[in-house]
């Protein structure tokens, strides 16, 4: 036998071996051509029904329509004045009226349209002796939002008080030292509660004492009602005022005052060592280690 034949013959071999279907296999093509034409079949014959129009669901209808109306109440342009608030126990509608804060009572707050916290804040603050006396003191009640300042303040009328004199609170027998005095003492000032007054007390002693009545506005919660409550009734006591010695302070004592930050107090820190010791505050200004501003607010606290 030639190679050639024996090449031939090898190569028919190869040629049945792939072509050649056994029984099972057979079968099995078979179904699979069946089933795929089945398919194309019953595509064409569903596409060729034709789908009678049925009644639409009058469920589905009418959650589209609220859907719709929702959607057009969010595109409605916004209305100056017009509350955004969602509290659900507050009116709907705003109704506006000339009123005195001093005097207002607690049904006509709610017409305001207020939030339950402004009203509870300025009825409290009522309650504990303070007085409205000029419009911008609504602003200062804690929960009164801006905007609802800027819609009312047209609306308020404040009627004139006669000017108090310490005479008139008879409770009030002489002027309280601002900076010995204890909360009990303070708490017996007009609109000064428990609360208040050891707010007082707490910031007086970070700052060291009070030299001026301007330090008052630095207090948390501090409003002009009793800002000059506290100036009538209480007397500046400066040689009081804790000094700090700028040549044995600690980082810790220097750090928890109001008026410094890190930076500055470590500054200050560093020149001491430097300088081994600190002759004159004003040593700090002239070698920039403050500002001007910062140097001539802390310099009463300094003391060598």
């Amino acid at each position: 036998m030639s190679v050639s034949t024996h090449k031939q013959q090898k190569m028919r071999k190869l040629v049945r071996e792939l072509f050649f279907l056994r029984r099972g296999e057979l079968i099995a093509l078979i179904v699979v051509l069946f089933l795929l034409v089945l398919s194309i079949f019953i595509r064409w014959w569903v596409g060729s029904l034709s789908i009678p129009a049925g009644e639409p669901d009058a469920l589905l209808v009418q959650s589209v329509k609220e859907l719709r109306e929702s959607l057009a109440v969010l595109e409605e342009p916004a209305i100056p004045g017009r509350n955004k608030r969602k509290d659900t126990d507050e009116p709907q509608g705003t109704s506006l009226f000339v009123f005195d804060p001093n005097t207002i009572s607690a049904d006509s707050l709610h017409l305001l349209n207020l939030s339950g916290f402004a009203k509870e804040n300025l009825l409290k603050f009522r309650k504990a002796g303070g007085k409205f006396k000029e419009v911008s003191d609504l602003k200062r009640i804690y929960g009164m939002q801006d905007d609802d300042f800027e819609r009312l303040a047209p609306y308020i009328s404040l009627k004139p008080e006669p000017p108090e004199n310490i005479e008139s609170i008879p409770h009030v027998i002489a002027r309280i030292p601002l900076n010995t005095s204890d909360s009990a003492a303070l708490v017996s000032l007009p609109a000064i509660g428990p609360s208040f007054a050891r707010r007082i007390v707490a910031y007086r002693n970070l700052l060291g004492g009070f030299y001026t009545f301007d330090q008052l506005k630095e207090i948390y919660g501090m409003d002009s009602v009793r800002e000059n409550i506290l100036k009538k009734y209480t007397v500046l006591d400066s040689l009081n005022i804790k000094k700090i010695n700028l040549n044995t302070v600690g980082y810790q004592s220097l750090i928890s005052h109001p008026y410094l930050t890190k930076k500055e107090v470590q500054d200050i820190l560093q020149y001491r060592e430097f300088c081994d010791s600190i002759s004159e505050a004003e040593e700090l200004l002239n070698n920039q280690i403050l500002e001007q501003e910062k140097f001539n607010r802390i310099r009463p606290y300094f003391g060598l």
